[in-house]
């Protein structure tokens, strides 16, 4: 299985840099697992969704400094981040069972393949 070819970035090469990087992979048992890359951000900040073939990944996060406190700003980069991203995950993935994680920036999202291959959807009848 080629892994990068069948998860589609719906990102536009030219727009890519303003989203958080990500590593796609196939793991030996059969897991496509998704590394993201999410500085700063915590649980709360991200939501997965799933829909049919898309998983999409949002993330909002706020400095949390509202008040300058007489600051004279320099630069100022941590105002707020936020992102959407979406993916076409290829047939045979088990959205059920995907498992998500967020350790120190990164957020690994899994994706096990489907146990029971689906039937294809040609069947020869039997003529009575």
């Amino acid at each position: 299985m080629d892994v990068p070819s069948l998860f589609q970035s719906e990102v536009p090469v030219e727009n890519r840099h303003k989203f958080p990087h990500c590593d796609i992979y196939a793991t030996p048992d059969s897991h496509t697992v998704i590394d993201m890359e999410v500085p700063g951000m915590k649980r709360e900040d991200l939501k997965v969704d799933y829909t049919d073939d898309r998983l999409t990944i949002e993330g909002h996060v706020e400095s949390g400094e509202k008040k300058t406190g007489g600051r004279t700003w320099k630069m100022r980069e941590r105002s707020c981040s936020s992102f959407r991203r979406g993916f076409q995950v290829p047939r045979g993935m088990d959205l059920k069972k995907i498992k998500t994680h967020l350790s120190e920036g990164i957020l690994e999202i899994n994706l096990p393949e489907l146990q029971e291959k689906s039937s294809p959807r040609g069947h020869t009848l039997q003529i009575e």
